[in-house]
């Protein structure tokens, strides 16, 4: 039988996006309970501007340069 740390691996490997989605979902729970729900929606768009912010710094103001790398087919 495996040890926690190898299944936690295992999962980590296998689907790194879920593994992350199931983090800031996580994340965003303890948020929601320590400083409220207003606050954490603050606290999450103030992330994805300045994420935003520094797409546009990177690729020279160029927006659809930042949301082209959203569009891309990531399977194939």
């Amino acid at each position: 039988m495996a040890g926690f740390g190898e299944w936690i691996k295992k999962i980590f490997d296998e689907s790194p996006a879920q593994m992350a989605g199931a983090l800031a979902g996580f994340v965003c729970a303890i948020l929601v309970i320590t400083i409220g729900f207003w606050n954490t929606i603050l606290v999450v768009f103030l992330t994805l501007a300045g994420f935003v912010v520094g797409c546009l710094i990177e690729h020279g103001g160029d927006i659809r340069a930042c949301l082209e790398r959203f569009g891309r087919d990531r399977h194939g």
